[in-house]
């Protein structure tokens, strides 16, 4: 190891010890404003001072009585009035949102009047007069009602969010789009620091839910200080340690599903604990949480899994953990396997979750760890606060196939580790103003592999020659299933950073704010996927491939490694070192009758390697790749202006329009490939695959929205937006004229239209009700959903002119309603004395949405080997899958032992009806559980003998329980406060 080397890594050490997580890195505080004044008189009162209770934080009123306190970190506080002759008026529930302003308003009387403290419980406004944009926000007290788990869950509530189903081989459960954008459009910022993964653009990380104060998603029109994401920002704030110790203790799972359900293995266990670092000292507080889940099925399936035993002496593919494979010889040719069938010959299915005899855990198991610290440092009070926080989450997750229901040694495994460190000092310079200095660690590493082709002995099967390891993609006799050689398949990627961020804020006077910022990413990328490039679907070539950006040297290291393939760091390729800066200037002008927003950012994107001179000819007459086909990538320019503003148009009801340009950072493994790879691609291309483009540009839109709140009552408001996004430079695969084999590489070269409606009502809590509504009207169209959407059409040669069709996750219609009823303390009917209903609720969350854009084909063959699909037999994406509709359920008492510390139990069932929801279709039915073939002239070309064997394989494959959502689930919870 270099010194240099040994010097960076010790001062990365060093810097994570001390400094731990950020916390404030992107807009994660509000202010509290407003006017006090002698309740009698009405006069304005100077020199009163304003406390936020329990912390540092404070103001004095001025001449006019008026008070303005910045930089206060989100969440909830109790702020009380301070001033000699009058009485003393604290106002408990005032919440401050990230980037919004709090009006608190106080009336105090004198001492003469009123002798005694008097305590107010401050409401939310129904109207936030400076939102002029459509924003959301989810509480932790609305987050513990809903049926939900986790902040991803309650985010995905809001309006304008459409959530498919898509499962795949990844272990991905569900894509989020926001405002027809694709997944990785989304910035996830968690106590103010952004948590994606740019390789992929989405994020991996969580959080116990009871570490959750708030969640808040805006959907548009955000301001100049968010960068790198075009569609949407969910921020996320963590609780906070108070002035007196408090926790949480959660257990919930699902023994034998409750008796309305089936049993899939569901084990949570979390807790919270906060306070005082040291006891009667509020200089140093802190709040830390964890969480240990183990599902053993956490994807079920709503028909169960398929019943079948084995001829005696038959076993399934099977290895002894030595990295190394038994022979190829079959175990269990598909005719050894005895399905189990009803009196009219259907495959029987049974539900629950699945055991996988092999690894002991179920087929679709969940294993991961989630844990959460947060620590605020009064260093100089009202002066210097260091607030430090950081989060680390650690999931091991199974999803497999219908294909390999007889190989469970397929079932891949799935492992993320998502961690984020960092710090932030804040610098108070007087009442008006303040800035920010912070450093951050961010780390992200996911693996996708066999169990027994672990990280230490990846190395066993990178030698040029494969030998008799035996392995074999696919079995060509077999219809649907391969049950006897394992998937030579290992990929691993990291993504880490280190960020540097500064911000200045300055309360210029009464109306106007202004906020300057800048910051600096350095990533480092690691990338490896090994699989037999020669020929990856029968597996008959001897020759293994490497397809990545990463080398022999960086983290990934192999006991054995061909240095024809895999070379030491060149300055042509190594682990790249993306880096990206960006700076920004935010206005906010707040008059009683407007509030305006203006901002201007600037960013700089360099992909940190050089790119290929001509993709043309990338090798050149010599045919071989070398540093003289290479030259430097450019830096990415952008500049975006954000313009927005609100103004009431009548007492009750506001008025907002926005408008601004966004940019999307590409995802950074779109940009990068191996010399050696393309090297290959280009002289002798063994199979199709697109290739990173170090040439890619920022994914560009402009957006437009106007939108009206009105309150209805003081308990309901409704709102109605409308929005347009234009959308260009979107990357795809695209093929090139290349010498001698032409190539695919990402480009920027889709576009897109996105126009919508949303409407929303909000009732705070009338009597025993409350509830929301969402409801989304939407058409998004593009010439293409996704960064492979064209990749099938480029490898077969298509005509790939460009037109606008129905996205993937174009959903028209989307709503979604939640309804809580609840008792408080003494309500509900009394049963010997006894109020038995006192102190529970009953929340519903009611989903529905129109299906997913399919393009019909025909009917085709299922079949193991080959690229089965279909022609078209209608324009892209013309059809549609059904309508889904769903309801989840959650009931829940609290037993109170003392003022500090209660019980709460509660019961969780998620599809309460057990609807059968269809995920996706076959497209050449249109139907999930049919895909026409049975019923096709094909179907007769096969003989007696041969239907028979095939049809259970068919009918297995009709019952994916991929393309449904899940079934009921029933869960039993307790949670002891303290």
């Amino acid at each position: 190891m270099s010194g240099s080397t040994r010097l960076k890594r010790l001062l990365l050490v060093a810097t994570m010890v001390f400094l731990l997580p950020m916390y404030l890195f992107a807009g994660n505080t509000g202010k509290i404003t407003g006017v006090v004044k002698d309740k009698e008189s009405g006069d304005a009162l100077p020199g009163v001072n304003i406390l936020i209770e329990g912390t540092s934080m404070g103001a004095t009123t001025n001449a006019k009585g008026e008070y303005t306190i910045l930089n206060v970190p989100a969440g909830v506080y109790t702020v009380a009035t301070s001033m000699i002759g009058y009485t003393k008026l604290t106002k408990q529930n005032v919440r401050v949102i990230p980037d919004f302003t709090t009006r608190l308003d106080f009336e105090i009387s004198a001492t003469s009047v009123s002798g005694e403290e008097q305590v107010v419980v401050a409401e939310r406004p129904l109207i936030q007069k400076d939102q002029t944009m459509t924003m959301s926000v989810t509480t932790a007290e609305e987050i513990k009602n809903l049926p939900v788990r986790g902040f991803q869950a309650a985010a995905n509530l809001g309006v304008g969010i459409v959530v498919s189903n898509t499962r795949n081989l990844d272990g991905g459960t569900a894509n989020v789009n926001v405002r027809g954008g694709r997944s990785s459009e989304t910035g996830v910022y968690m106590d103010g620091f952004q948590q994606n993964n740019l390789l992929t653009g989405t994020s991996n990380a969580n959080v116990p839910s009871g570490a959750v104060e708030e969640v808040q998603v805006i959907t548009g029109g955000f301001d100049a200080e968010y960068g790198r994401n075009q569609s949407g920002i969910i921020q996320v704030t963590t609780k906070s340690g108070s002035q007196r110790y408090s926790g949480n203790i959660e257990a919930v799972g699902d023994p034998a599903g409750l008796g309305i359900a089936e049993t899939y293995g569901y084990k949570v266990l979390s807790a919270g604990f906060g306070g005082p670092l040291i006891p009667n000292n509020n200089m140093i507080r802190f709040f830390v949480s964890g969480e240990v889940r183990e599902i053993d099925d956490a994807e079920p399936s709503v028909w169960g899994y398929p019943e079948f035993e084995l001829e005696k002496g038959a076993r399934l593919y099977d290895h002894d953990g030595d990295g190394d494979t038994p022979s190829s010889t079959p175990k269990v040719p598909i005719d050894t396997v005895i399905w189990k069938t009803d009196k009219n010959g259907n495959v029987k299915y049974k539900k629950g979750a699945r055991p996988d005899g092999l690894s002991g855990a179920g087929i679709n198991s969940d294993r991961g760890t989630n844990l959460q610290a947060k620590l605020t440092f009064d260093v100089m009070p009202n002066k210097l606060r260091i607030d430090v926080s950081g989060n680390y989450s650690n999931t091991v997750r199974r999803s497999n196939t219908v294909a390999r229901t007889l190989s469970l040694a397929d079932n891949l495994r799935r492992e993320i580790q998502n961690l984020n460190v960092g710090t932030i000092a804040t610098y108070t310079m007087d009442q008006n103003s303040f800035f920010d200095l912070g450093i951050n660690y961010f780390s992200n590493t996911r693996k996708l592999m066999n169990d027994f082709l672990e990280f230490d002995n990846v190395g066993e099967y990178a030698d040029r020659q494969k030998g008799s390891t035996g392995f074999r993609t696919y079995e060509a006799d077999n219809l649907l299933f391969d049950p006897n050689n394992g998937i030579l398949n290992y990929r691993r990627d990291d993504d880490q950073y280190i960020a540097f961020k500064a911000n200045y804020t300055n309360q210029l006077d009464k109306h106007n704010q202004i906020k300057i910022g800048a910051d600096y990413f350095y990533h480092t990328i690691r990338y490896l996927n090994i699989l037999d490039i020669d020929n990856p679907v029968t597996g008959s070539n001897d020759n293994i491939g490497y397809k990545g950006y990463v080398t022999s040297s960086g983290k990934i290291k192999f006991k054995k490694v061909n240095s024809d393939n895999l070379n030491a760091e060149t300055p042509i390729m190594g682990p790249p070192h993306p880096t990206s800066f960006s700076t920004f200037v935010q206005d906010k002008l707040e008059y009683e009758g407007l509030v305006l927003r203006a901002g201007i950012r600037y960013d700089a994107f360099n992909p940190g390697v050089k790119r290929v001179k001509d993709l043309g000819n990338p090798t050149g007459a010599d045919q071989v790749l070398g540093s003289e086909d290479y030259t430097s990538a450019k830096t990415d320019h952008r500049i975006s202006p954000r313009f927005s503003i609100s103004f009431p148009i009548s007492e009750k009801t506001q008025f907002r329009m926005s408008y601004g340009r966004f940019f999307q950072q590409p995802n950074l493994q779109d940009l990068y490939v191996s010399p050696a790879f393309l090297e290959k691609q280009s002289l002798n291309a063994p199979f199709a695959t697109t290739l990173g483009n170090p040439n890619l540009q920022a994914e560009k839109s402009t957006q437009y929205e106007v939108g009206l709140r009105r309150a209805l009552s003081d308990k309901v408001a409704l709102d109605v937006g409308a929005y347009y996004k234009d959308i260009t430079d979107l990357v795809n695969s695209s093929p090139i004229t290349s010498i001698p084999n032409g190539l695919i590489i990402y480009d920027n070269e889709d576009a897109g239209v996105i126009q919508g409606v949303n409407i929303s009502l909000e009732a705070r809590r009338i009597g025993k009700f409350s509830g929301r509504l969402a409801y989304t009207l939407q058409t998004a169209t593009g010439s293409g959903s996704g960064t492979n959407s064209n990749f099938r059409a480029s490898w077969l040669g298509f005509n790939t002119a460009r037109f606008n069709a129905p996205l993937n996750f174009d959903q028209r219609h989307n709503i979604n309603a939640n309804v809580d009823v609840r008792n408080g303390k003494g309500e509900g009917p009394s049963v010997g004395g006894m109020n038995i209903i006192e102190n529970a609720g009953l929340n519903f969350l009611v989903s529905a949405g129109s299906g997913f854009p399919y393009t019909p084909t025909t009917v085709v063959a299922i079949q193991q080997t080959g690229v089965p699909a279909g022609n078209a037999t209608a324009r892209r994406n013309s059809q549609s899958s059904p309508w889904t509709f769903r309801i989840d359920m959650k009931a829940d008492k609290t037993f109170y032992i003392n003022e500090n510390m209660n019980v709460n139990l509660y019961v969780q069932v998620l599809n309460l009806l057990d609807r059968k929801n269809v995920n996706t279709v076959f497209a050449s039915s249109g139907r999930a559980d049919d895909s026409g073939f049975i019923n096709s002239p094909e179907w007769n070309d096969y003989s007696k003998v041969e239907k028979a064997r095939r049809l259970p394989q068919y009918d297995v494959n009709h019952h994916d329980g991929f393309s449904w959502d899940t079934p009921r689930q029933a869960r039993l919870g307790v949670i002891f406060n303290f």
